[in-house]
């Protein structure tokens, strides 16, 4: 079989890409990783420096690759191999500006990290403009302006529409630059993040908002949202039609109107009917975007999957409106009597709309569709909470979700739209689900990983299908259904494991495990899953959807023509995949997600795979069972591995030249500008740490008292967040500032007024010390100190006074994994000042003996 399937790309061109891709995640992911384990056997110079070291390879190989393929490839072209490192190379700035952090204990906000590291993508985007690196630079900016936000700082969702709304301007008018004119996806994202800041805008008129009776405040939100969002909508339905960003622009205008409309409310009929008005013009919304997106693709059958987000708005809308309509207009005295009246009610209807219009084609199967799925939902929530009111047994647990496949399963032939079957089987799915949570949980039913497995056979079976015959589409449902459900109980058993967020970020790392041969370094990062293994359905299952990247590989191998030495070297590095990430069956299951996208030609089951598998090398950063350092080892290790596929197979498929011209004939000064913005960038850091390190010899000490915690840091690794009694006497005295008022004369406004007067950002805390440098308030002021009477001389405190409480530039200290319970026992932190500079030098125990 020698055809050219997703991308336009032959099989041999597809692998290139897809272990280019997994080459850069995870070699990004492993330095990550590798610089948060804070490894103490290497000096902290030597990991600066061989960090920069492998910053300018990075560039200097990609200045080298970008020569090739411009001798290569036309101009116009994307040369895929550059990008790919220059995007390390981005992603190398970050990693070296937090191990900075980490070594020297700055103290700088994490938002401060990724502003500055934003920046410094900016040159490398307009050396080689790409999709890839404008995402991650889209990422590093809102996150930046998020943890800006968690710092309370003002107007930053206004920061954040500019920064988007600029982004988008650039997008749209560079998209052909950025490669990304077919599939608009830097648009559709930037839009999304303009519209949540715009919801995250208030503003306020000293304390009008308390006392106002109209609701101004309410309608000034609306139209902070609404306005923007309609015009968005005009540019995206007039000048450049794109259907995603049309769902998303009226999305937006919904909600800020559903939020104006339920902003005062004082009884259930004004629920009821603002409800049913919401759930009205939703409707009118998707019929209105479903006309626009048949005028413009008129050869489009099905319903685009963007309408879906509108969709489940719609339907919750409309279950919520229905209960509250049935429980408190009707007055039905039981609640889930009036659940279930409404579930057969919603039913009837639907099948009765399907009568009336049984083409899947007509507008209408929208509506029908809804009645549909309502009744799913009502249908489903009438037995799951009927179930959790009587006495639980396996017979009625295993009932209930029967009952309800049984029933919403014969629904599921009625309609033939793709995505109303898709849903039925995530409803179906769903139900199992919730039935069998607890078993879910405990690992004793792995149906998350039951449902991956059977998506992956279903996949296949449809590929095996289509080789046969043709494309199934009964069989296509059933596969989104399953993987869409896998999807989601990923997420759902991901946010168990690191929610709440106190528990497992504030949770002491275990100590190091002690690794004495290769048996123990295996039984570590696959944590323990073969010498545990129990043989059993629950260890199975996970272990047989590690194995699905090397399956589908192989049955997908023999319909194309290739050299058996290299399907025998690609499925060997698979199954060293398999066995390396056995801990992590999602990883392994999104990888054969890739693999199949290319025979099913489906750029959204591609990009689906992508984007999971990028969510869940970042969890996977996270995960407390495997060490950090070897996880980074083991990172490391599979992405020097598939750069060795990939370079195998790079020789082997050489790219067909476009024009021969030989180096000399193309232009030097990209590489160039590329090396000297590397080297101009590593000056002013190398500037940076000479700074420091002088600060750390000849700066005065300061000690203080300290109480810790112990969290993991976004990027940096495992760190000690110190409180100072220090910080207590000063946080008083700030309150104690502002002018006191009688107690007679104090009323609610005055106190409002008082409480709310704004307090500077920055505040100095000169100290006293004792005879062991041990510090204690003397006094603050609000500019640089320099009278210093009664008090150290030439010694003050730097203090933030941005958050909930004053704060000191550097609160957390650093440390190697595993090494939280020995910094436990510290009972006071050295600082060192010089110049205006505060650097946390080291951590003292009771005695103030260095640890």
């Amino acid at each position: 079989m020698n055809r050219t399937g997703l991308f336009n790309l032959s099989w041999e061109r597809y692998l290139n890409l897809l272990f280019l891709l997994l080459t850069v995640g995870f070699l990004s992911s492993g330095v990550v990783t590798f610089i948060a384990a804070n490894w103490d056997y290497l000096s902290d110079l030597a990991k600066i420096y061989g960090l920069q070291t492998l910053f300018v390879f990075s560039v200097i190989i990609g200045g080298y690759f970008f020569m090739r393929e411009s001798r290569q490839l036309s101009a116009e072209k994307l040369k895929l191999v550059s990008v790919a490192f220059f995007f390390c190379t981005a992603v190398l700035i970050g990693a070296t500006l937090a191990l900075v952090g980490q070594t020297y204990q700055t103290g700088a906000n994490a938002w401060e990290l990724f502003a500055i590291w934003s920046v410094c993508q900016i040159p490398w985007l307009l050396l080689l403009p790409n999709v890839a690196s404008a995402l991650l630079l889209i990422v590093t900016a809102n996150l930046a302006v998020y943890l800006l936000q968690i710092d309370n700082y003002d107007y930053v969702a206004v920061y954040g529409v500019f920064l988007n709304g600029v982004g988008l301007v650039f997008s749209e008018v560079f998209t052909r630059r950025l490669h990304d004119e077919r599939w608009r996806i830097l648009p559709k994202i930037l839009l999304g993040f303009v519209i949540i800041h715009l919801f995250g805008i208030r503003f306020m008129v000293d304390d009008a908002m308390f006392y106002s009776a109209l609701g101004w405040f309410s309608v000034l939100n609306f139209l902070i949202v609404s306005v923007p969002s309609a015009a968005l909508f005009y540019f995206y339905k007039q000048y450049r039609f794109d259907f995603t960003n049309l769902i998303a622009s009226a999305l937006g205008i919904i909600v800020a109107f559903s939020m104006l409309l339920f902003s005062h409310i004082n009884s259930a009929d004004a629920v009821f009917s603002r409800g049913l008005l919401i759930f009205v013009l939703t409707i009118l919304a998707m019929k209105y975007l479903y006309k626009l997106y048949q005028a413009r693709y008129p050869q489009q059958t099905k319903m685009p999957w963007a309408l879906s987000v509108l969709f489940i708005f719609a339907i919750l809308i409309g279950m919520v409106t229905a209960i509250i309509w049935a429980a408190f207009i009707l007055d039905i005295s039981d609640p889930l009597f009036a659940v279930l009246a409404l579930a057969i009610a919603m039913l009837l209807t639907a099948l009765g709309l399907h009568r009336a219009y049984p083409q899947a084609s007509n507008e209408m199967s929208l509506v029908v569709g809804i009645c549909f799925l309502m009744g799913y939902g009502l249908l489903g929530g009438y037995l799951w909470f009927d179930h959790l009111e009587s006495e639980s047994s396996e017979t009625t647990q295993a009932f209930v979700p029967l009952l309800f496949s049984c029933v919403v399963g014969a629904f599921y032939f009625v309609r033939k739209e793709v995505w109303l079957q898709t849903l039925t089987v995530v409803s179906i799915l769903s139900m199992w689900h919730l039935s069998y949570v607890e078993e879910i949980s405990s690992g004793a039913l792995p149906l998350p990983y039951l449902s991956m497995l059977c998506c992956i056979c279903v996949f296949v079976g449809q590929f095996l299908w289509m080789i046969k015959h043709q494309q199934s589409e009964a069989v296509t449902p059933l596969a989104w259904g399953l993987l869409f459900f896998s999807i989601g109980s990923w997420m759902y058993s991901a946010s168990q494991t690191f929610f709440p967020w106190i528990h497992h970020f504030s949770e002491v790392a275990d100590e190091l495990p002690s690794i004495d041969t290769f048996s123990d370094f295996f039984s570590v990062i696959t944590y323990g899953i073969f010498s545990r293994a129990t043989l059993t359905f629950s260890w199975w299952v996970p272990f047989f959807v590690c194995l699905t990247p090397f399956c589908v590989y192989w049955v997908i191998s023999f319909f194309f023509k290739s050299a058996l030495a290299e399907k025998w070297f690609i499925a060997i590095v698979f199954m060293l995949f398999t066995i390396g990430f056995v801990a992590q069956p999602s990883i392994l299951f999104f990888v054969a997600l890739w693999l199949i996208a290319y025979v099913s030609a489906s750029r959204s089951l591609f990009f689906i795979a992508l984007l999971a598998l990028i969510t869940n090398l970042a969890l996977y950063y996270y995960m407390l069972f495997i060490p950090l350092l070897y996880k980074s080892f083991l990172l490391l290790c599979f992405g020097a591995l598939f750069s060795f596929v990939l370079f195998f197979l790079h020789r082997k498929s050489k790219v067909t030249t476009q024009s021969a011209v030989d180096f000399s004939g193309v232009s030097k000064r990209k590489p160039l500008i590329a090396l000297l913005i590397a080297l101009l960038m590593l000056s002013l850091l190398n500037y940076k740490v000479w700074q420091f390190e002088n600060v750390l010899a000849t700066g005065k000490p300061i000690v203080l008292k300290i109480a810790p915690v112990d969290p993991r840091s976004l990027m940096q690794g495992d760190y000690m967040s110190l409180n100072y009694v220090i910080l207590q006497d000063i946080a008083a005295q700030l309150n104690d500032e502002p002018d006191q008022l009688n107690d007679e004369q104090t009323s609610e406004e005055d106190t409002w007024q008082t409480t709310s007067k704004p307090q500077p950002k920055r505040v100095y805390a000169l100290i006293h010390q004792n005879e062991q440098g041990v510090a204690t308030l003397c006094r603050v002021e609000k500019s640089k100190p320099t009278d210093f009477t009664d008090c150290e001389p030439n010694l003050y405190l730097p203090i933030n006074n941005t958050g909930w409480s004053p704060a000191l530039p550097s609160q957390e200290y650093f440390f190697a994994e595993g090494k939280g319970q020995y910094y436990a026992q510290a009972e006071y932190a050295e600082y060192r000042f010089k110049d205006g500079i505060l650097l946390l030098a080291r951590l003292l125990d009771q005695d103030l003996k260095p640890l």
